[in-house]
Formats: C-alpha cells, sequence, structure tokens
C-alpha cells in the first residue's frame, strides 16, 4: 500500500509532570507523541508563555500507511534506514511508524526513510 514521510523539527519534548501538563493545557500546546512521562509537543500555536518550562528541541519523523504498523518488515527497514540517525523512542500503533531525531537531521532521515518505505 500507499506510503507518506513527513518530518518536523519545531517541536520541544518535555517530561510530563502534573505541573507541565497544566502549564501545556492553559498554553494550549498540541502533543504529538508520549512515551511514558515524556511528551513531544508543538509549541507554535501556543498562546501565553512556557518558557519557563524546562525542554529541548526535538523532531519527529512519521511514516504513515494503511495498517503500516502492522508490517513488521516496514518497521525494520525504517529502523534500519535510521540507523545512525534515530535517537531515542520510537513508536508504532495504527497506521503510523514514528522516530525521535535530532532538529538539525530531520531532512536527511525523512529522504532516508523515503528511500527505504516508499521507493
Amino acid at each position: 500500500g500507499a506510503v507518506a514521510i513527513t518530518g518536523d523539527a519545531q517541536l520541544a519534548r518535555l517530561t510530563l509532570s502534573p505541573g507541565v501538563a497544566e502549564a501545556l493545557i492553559q498554553g494550549g500546546a498540541r502533543v504529538r507523541q508520549r512515551v511514558d512521562d515524556q511528551v513531544w509537543v508543538d509549541l507554535r500555536n501556543a498562546h501565553g508563555s512556557l518558557d519557563h518550562l524546562a525542554m529541548e528541541p526535538a523532531a519527529l519523523v512519521t511514516a504513515i500507511g494503511s495498517g503500516l504498523a502492522e508490517r513488521l518488515g516496514m518497521l525494520v527497514a525504517g529502523d534500519a534506514a535510521l540507523a545512525g540517525i534515530a535517537e531515542g523512542p520510537r513508536g508504532a500503533a495504527g497506521d503510523t511508524l514514528w522516530w525521535s531525531v535530532p532538529p538539525a537531521r530531520v531532512d536527511e532521515a525523512v529522504q532516508a526513510l523515503h528511500g527505504a518505505l516508499v521507493s
């Protein structure tokens, strides 16, 4: 089936706690992924100041396709394509596979993943 690849280098990664959660809710931040107590949030449309929160720049690369997370061969191919680029958590559910990558390498990661899963 068809697969699309996207990357987003304009995210922040934070450790979730009650105070952080409340600040993100009040600020209108959008959660893109969550693994345990780590969240990747899109702050582009957030309102109010979130500068007081401890956050680090982050990026995600995502592959999207019907039932993609059920296709182990695609996950293995994605992992191989992003070896040496991806860092930290990755995930798979439903129609998506995703990897955490350094923001400065998101374009490289998108190209590598496209070559492995789309071409």
